[in-house]
């Protein structure tokens, strides 16, 4: 006859607190020197009819999404976003776009 081995299993309160104390050591703050920096972002976002500033562009319509990002307190640009696009309305509810974005 076979002699059956029994592992002890960790109940489920000790697999709780196991993972709580996991969670806790994840969630240390880093002990590294924070460098504070204001920025500043700004977006302009603009949709036209392009039909109505000329009778040839009817359904027409154009878009544009421009960012502008600032660092060091708002001195230096950092980075600009431009995200152009282009629609066509075929009915009163659906417009198909092509752009960047």
């Amino acid at each position: 006859m076979l002699a059956r081995m029994k592992f002890p299993l960790p109940s489920l309160r000790h697999v709780s607190a196991g993972a709580a104390a996991l969670a806790l050591l994840g969630s240390a703050p880093a002990l590294a020197q924070l460098d504070h920096d204001g920025a500043l972002w700004e977006a302009l976002f603009v949709q036209a009819d392009l039909g109505k500033l000329d009778a040839e562009l009817e359904g027409f319509r154009g878009w544009l999404d421009l960012h502008g990002r600032w660092r060091d307190d708002g001195e230096d640009l950092d980075t600009t976003i431009f995200r152009p696009g282009i629609g066509y309305t075929f009915a009163e509810k659906t417009t198909a776009w092509l752009g960047y974005a």
